[in-house]
C-alpha cells in the first residue's frame, strides 16, 4: 500500500526546511539584511519548486537523495553566508565540497538509473549493472567538480574578484607552502568532491544491493 506523502520523513524534513528558511528570510528583511533575505528566498524557492519539477517529470528519488539535496541547499546558500562559516571554519569549504560529491553521485543514480517498479517491467536504465550505475556516478560528480572550479576560475576573470583564493592564504587540507593558493584552492576542492562521490558510491551500492535482496524475498 502507498504511504500517504503527508506522512513520510522527506516530507516533514522539507516542512522544517521550509519554516527555517521562511522565518530566515523575513527576520533578515525586517533586520536591514536584505542580502541575506535574499539568500535564504532563494533556498526556500529551490527546496519548495524542486520536489514538484521532480514529480512533474516523474523522477522517481531515494528519500536519502532527497533530504541531503534540501539539507545542502539550505546550508549552502543562507546558513553558511548568513554566519560567515567559509572564514569562521577553515574546514567548512571542505566539508561542502566533500558532501556535493556524495549528493552529485546519489542524484545521477537516482536520475539516470532509477530503481526498478514492483509493477511494471524494468527498463534498460532500471536494469543496469550496477558497476555502470557506479562508474558513471562517479565520473558525473568530478565532472560537475570541474565545471564549478571553471565556473570560479571565468568568474574572477570577469569579475575581478579572487573567489579561487589566488590572493588568499588559507589552509587547505593538501599541498605545498610554495603552490600558489589558487591552484591550492582548486585542487583541493576538486579531490574533496570525488572523494565525497566515493562515499556516494558506496552508499549507491549498499542501497541497491538491499533493494535487490529485498526483490527476491
Amino acid at each position: 500500500m502507498q504511504q500517504n506523502k503527508l506522512t513520510t520523513p522527506e516530507f516533514w524534513f522539507r516542512s522544517v526546511i521550509q519554516v527555517y528558511l521562511g522565518i530566515a528570510t523575513l527576520i533578515q528583511l525586517f533586520t536591514d539584511g536584505k542580502m541575506m533575505a535574499f539568500y535564504a528566498a532563494v533556498a526556500l524557492a529551490l527546496v519548495s519548486i524542486l520536489p514538484i519539477v521532480a514529480k512533474w517529470i516523474r523522477l522517481k528519488l531515494n528519500p536519502v537523495t532527497i533530504s541531503l539535496c534540501f539539507t545542502f541547499l539550505a546550508i549552502a546558500i543562507y546558513t553558511g553566508n548568513r554566519y560567515g562559516m567559509y572564514h569562521r571554519f577553515w574546514w567548512y569549504d571542505v566539508a561542502l565540497h566533500f558532501s556535493s560529491g556524495i549528493l552529485l553521485a546519489m542524484l545521477w543514480a537516482d536520475v539516470a538509473f532509477p530503481l526498478p517498479s514492483a509493477q511494471t517491467k524494468p527498463t534498460w536504465r532500471e536494469s543496469a549493472p550496477l558497476h555502470m550505475v557506479l562508474l558513471t556516478s562517479i565520473v558525473f560528480a568530478m565532472a560537475c567538480a570541474c565545471g564549478w572550479e571553471l565556473t570560479e576560475f571565468f568568474w574572477d576573470i570577469l569579475t575581478k574578484s579572487d573567489v579561487q583564493r589566488n590572493l588568499l592564504v588559507e589552509r587547505e587540507l593538501f599541498g605545498a607552502s610554495w603552490q600558489n593558493p589558487g591552484i591550492r584552492d582548486t585542487m583541493n576542492d576538486m579531490l574533496n568532491g570525488t572523494v565525497g562521490a566515493l562515499v556516494g558510491c558506496a552508499c549507491i551500492a549498499g542501497t541497491r544491493i538491499r533493494a535487490k535482496k529485498k526483490s527476491l524475498e
